[in-house]
């Protein structure tokens, strides 16, 4: 069975619950994780990520792989849009 969450309206348990049945992430403590659970992201945007339970966080690791430049940026955005109009895909 699958679940399309990207027009269900999920309780953040719901997340939580399907979270933990089907990923294990990297960086974890999973002792504490079996203890307290994890943590459901469910938008980003500067240098904050929000959770399911509404929780703002800074997010101090983002910028060590892939978002230094924070995330959400306008500027960003367009560009990546424009280019994607030119020529989104070469092999």
């Amino acid at each position: 069975m699958t679940t399309d969450i990207s027009s269900a309206k999920l309780s953040s348990a719901k997340l939580k619950e399907m979270d933990r049945k089907t990923l294990l992430h990297p960086f974890t403590d999973y002792q504490q994780y079996a203890k307290t659970g994890g943590r459901v992201v469910t938008r980003a945007e500067h240098i904050y990520i929000t959770d399911s339970d509404n929780k703002q966080l800074l997010d101090g690791m983002s910028g060590l792989w892939c978002c230094s430049l924070g995330y959400s940026q306008p500027t960003i955005n367009k560009a990546i849009q424009e280019q994607l109009a030119r020529l989104p895909y070469y092999n």
